[in-house]
């Protein structure tokens, strides 16, 4: 069956409406494969492919390819921001570490959990630190990793000071 045509198409549809027929099924699904039938026949010996539908000889993939990390991260650093898939938070409201600081010392745990992906998380470690390689870990263990990183840039900059 390397060559299918539209008439090949209309005689599998009649043996399956005389199927249905002796099934009894329901009138209403008879009537559609008819329409179809007389639709196909219309186009007769003409081949499938020539009309621009392919046949499903080749495997097709219903996901999406998603951009790796890395990728989102470049895409963060050079300001990208339209390219960041699976994220929640607005990145042109959080672009310096003051703002990010300030972002998660005004919202409660609570808020910045519901609010951000454990994507976003990752990506706010990133721009933290200002350093591209993943951070792993649960959700709740990238947060405190957050915190733990803003702890320490405030102790550093009182140390700076006092000194």
């Amino acid at each position: 069956m390397s060559k299918v045509t539209y008439q090949n198409v209309a005689s599998y549809l009649e043996k399956l409406k005389t199927i249905y027929e002796t099934l009894g099924l329901p009138k209403k699904e008879i009537k559609e494969i008819e329409k179809v039938i007389e639709i196909f026949q219309s186009y007769g010996d003409v081949l499938v492919e020539e009309m621009g539908i392919k046949t499903s000889t080749e495997k097709r993939s219903s996901k999406r390819a998603k951009p790796s990390f890395s990728n989102l991260v470049d895409s963060l650093f050079l300001g990208n921001y339209s390219e960041l898939e699976g994220t929640k938070l607005n990145y042109t409201k959080l672009t310096t570490v003051e703002k990010i600081i300030g972002y998660i010392e005004d919202a409660s745990k609570t808020k910045v959990m519901k609010d951000a992906s454990a994507l976003d998380l990752k990506l706010l470690y990133c721009l933290l630190t200002e350093d591209k390689q993943e951070i792993k870990g649960t959700k709740n263990e990238i947060y405190e990793a957050i915190k733990r990183n803003i702890r320490a840039k405030k102790r550093g900059k009182a140390f700076l000071e006092f000194a």
